[in-house]
């Protein structure tokens, strides 16, 4: 008994189940795809927190500096105070800050935080354009020198300035 044409093609083929799988295919690759992108934005949140974090505590430390301004009397009294401030923002242990002579060409040590053998203890006057101090008021930016090799708790060796 021979099969009509009619039933023959109501027989299931190889090809018939070619695209239920190019489309179970096609659902995995975007499922892959859609995951792969969820792992990037929940990156992309993550560090835009951390960033929103550190600016808050930046505006935090402004805002409790310009309350130390309104409230202080003199500049001996305000630079410590300012210089307590950036050290608790930059979670630093030592610092100093220098004020411009009236020549323009020299800073001087106006008050410092950490060890004794900070280098800014034994030269409180430097030439604007030399070493750190120096740099950081020839181009207007704050200069943060980062822990070397031997260096103890309360920051880098004075070499290393």
């Amino acid at each position: 008994m021979g099969l009509s044409s009619s039933a023959a093609s109501r027989q299931p083929s190889c090809r018939s189940g070619w695209p239920r799988a190019r489309r179970w295919a096609a659902q995995q690759s975007a499922r892959a795809s859609i995951e792969a992108w969820n792992r990037e934005l929940e990156n992309r949140v993550v560090e835009r927190t951390r960033e929103l974090e550190a600016r808050n505590r930046e505006l935090a430390a402004l805002n409790s500096v310009a309350a130390s301004v309104s409230q202080s009397r003199s500049l001996s009294e305000l630079l410590p105070a300012i210089l307590d401030k950036v050290l608790a923002l930059l979670r630093a242990t030592s610092g100093a800050i220098y004020l411009l002579d009236a020549d323009g060409r020299h800073l001087s040590l106006e008050v410092a935080q950490g060890p004794a053998s900070w280098p800014g203890a034994q030269d409180p006057r430097v030439r604007r354009g030399e070493g750190c101090v120096g740099l950081a008021a020839q181009e207007n930016r704050m200069v943060i020198v980062p822990p070397g090799p031997g260096a103890g708790p309360n920051g880098p060796p004075a070499d290393r300035w």
